[in-house]
């Protein structure tokens, strides 16, 4: 059985989240480290698109590139994006400035993408 704080671990060995800018809150900002994961859903951002997709999918847990939770929250209202991802007990990862400053990371492949010399 596969946990959230095995994914978690293993994004932490290519991506350490120690190394994320001061200002970033990458990491896991919803669920249960201990909690079973089969499903998996990637995304930049997350949305209710992306919280609806992973309810009809089934999906565990969420990694997202930008971190859904930035600043202190003072309310959750409305169409909140946090209000139905907590509605739907989906776990949440976020790898963000860890995953852009990481060997072979989005810089790294912006790099190469756009044909930089090494």
């Amino acid at each position: 059985m596969m946990t959230v704080s095995d994914v978690y671990s293993y994004l932490d060995k290519i991506a350490p989240f120690n190394s994320q800018d001061n200002t970033d809150n990458s990491g896991l900002l919803f669920g249960d480290y201990n909690a079973e994961v089969k499903k998996i859903l990637v995304c930049l951002d997350v949305t209710n698109k992306v919280v609806a997709e992973a309810v009809k999918k089934r999906i565990d847990l969420i990694i997202s590139h930008h971190p859904l939770i930035c600043h202190p929250v003072s309310r959750i209202v409305g169409d909140d994006p946090l209000r139905s991802l907590t509605r739907s007990n989906i776990n949440l990862i976020a790898v963000h400035t860890n995953l852009d400053v990481a060997v072979g990371g989005i810089a790294d492949l912006m790099l190469q993408r756009l044909n930089f010399p090494k």
